[in-house]
């Protein structure tokens, strides 16, 4: 095998992996998705049953039924993004360990040495978290150093994206389901509009695991680069 095969199959073992998390993003929005219809089913079938459509908000806001609904529906898309947002972070984290690792063995298998250096974890928090913390750790660093290249191009860190989608699909569903009360809207209208707010925000998810995984496996080739070139070996990024 050339070194060119083996660096392309270090990246290809690397965006499996990313893929494999995709997957798992796609069963936990179609489990949440589940249960949140559940949930607003049965309220139709039994707070709402009988009532006239002109009716269903006034008879959904006594005794706080509305406010409980729309909690337990928040509830359940919270709990999936908690775990969505760690499976995004720990293939992010991976992404640069991995292609860091991986580099390193077609480095030393196409120069016939063995050059083995670590990949210290302030490296891997700041590529994947960015936190002003984590960069303290590295910036004196003889090996690493602090570099552009291992933050976002959009400049916005990867906790924040997150946290600002969770806001927003929050108060979607919230918005749909009050003004689908208010409008008479069927049982499987308002489903219809919650499946569609969370298919939204699956495929943005999906592209920030995507972005993510990706753009940390870069930065895990840059490091492992620039560690090599430290160590005397005379290593330069080629892009393709």
């Amino acid at each position: 095998m050339t070194f060119e095969e083996i660096a392309k199959k270090a990246m290809d073992l690397t965006q499996a992996e990313s893929e494999a998390v995709a997957k798992k993003v796609i069963t936990e929005y179609e489990t949440a998705l589940k249960a949140m219809n559940e949930q607003l089913k049965e309220v139709y079938a039994t707070v709402l049953s009988g009532v006239k459509p002109e009716d269903y908000f006034n008879q959904a806001t006594k005794y706080n039924r509305l406010t409980m609904l729309i909690e337990d529906l928040q509830k359940k898309y919270l709990a999936t993004a908690k775990t969505i947002g760690k499976e995004t972070m720990q293939a992010a984290e991976s992404a640069i360990a991995n292609s860091y690792y991986r580099n390193t063995y077609a480095i030393n298998w196409a120069s016939a040495q063995g050059v083995f250096v670590e990949i210290p974890q302030s490296v891997i928090d700041v590529s994947v978290y960015g936190t002003q913390e984590a960069w303290a750790i590295i910036k004196d660093s003889k090996t690493f150093g602090v570099s552009e290249e291992y933050l976002p191009q959009s400049g916005t860190l990867l906790e924040q994206l997150l946290v600002k989608r969770n806001a927003e699909v929050i108060a979607q569903i919230e918005q749909t389901v009050r003004l689908g009360l208010i409008a008479g809207d069927s049982y499987v209208k308002t489903a219809k509009k919650i499946k569609a707010i969370m298919e939204t925000d699956a495929w943005k998810a999906l592209r920030i695991v995507n972005t993510e995984t990706h753009r940390n496996m870069m930065a895990g080739q840059y490091a492992n680069a620039q560690a090599m070139r430290r160590k005397g070996l005379e290593a330069r990024r080629k892009i393709v």
